[in-house]
């Protein structure tokens, strides 16, 4: 991306398969914190030779890409498909593109894994979990400190009675925004 000293944005320019997006800076006071973009590409990207804040070196994974996130970083996940778990860190945002998709037959696709975390996801990501024996959950907060806000587009489970959309313990404010739950 570039910076725009005029409107104080990053623009990153599109392609076919990326539309340009641009992320405003002018809400930031000069004492903020501003963390990496850190790029993921379930298709194009590399976990060897991903990079932060590097729109051409996009990570493969977003297992990779959250090892290399700390507090105030965001994570941008190119449109694919993603057979991955997100264990959420504190502090770290997440924004999903159209056309994402996080698939798997895990115990869960999306936990805190018992860690209190503060949380941020946003955008078009869709979320398939499915369960052949035992229970699923889409979205298991396992600890009572956890805070989430979540804006997304399908949470869909496939499975046995057991299994859940979503399953909370924390006694903080949890959130999730979704075009469908089923």
């Amino acid at each position: 991306g570039t910076f725009n000293t005029v409107t104080d944005n990053i623009d990153f320019v599109g392609t076919n398969s990326f539309p340009p997006f641009s992320v405003s800076l002018s809400s930031l006071s000069p004492s903020s914190n501003v963390g990496n973009l850190i790029f993921v590409d379930s298709v194009y990207g590399n976990d060897s030779s991903g990079k932060l804040n590097d729109f051409g070196k996009p990570f493969s994974t977003y297992t990779a890409a959250s090892v290399s996130a700390t507090t105030n970083d965001l994570i941008v996940l190119r449109p694919g498909t993603y057979d991955e778990k997100i264990i959420l860190k504190d502090g770290v945002k997440i924004y999903a593109y159209p056309n994402v998709t996080f698939v798997g037959s895990y115990d869960t696709i999306i936990t805190d894994d018992n860690v209190g975390v503060n949380a941020e996801i946003y955008g078009y990501m869709d979320i398939n979990a499915t369960c052949n024996s035992g229970s699923t959950n889409a979205i298991y907060i396992q600890n009572t400190g956890t805070t989430l806000n979540m804006e997304c587009g399908d949470i869909i489970v496939t499975g046995t009675s057991n299994s859940r959309c979503i399953f909370n313990y924390s006694n903080q404010e949890v959130k999730i925004k979704a075009k469908d739950i089923n």
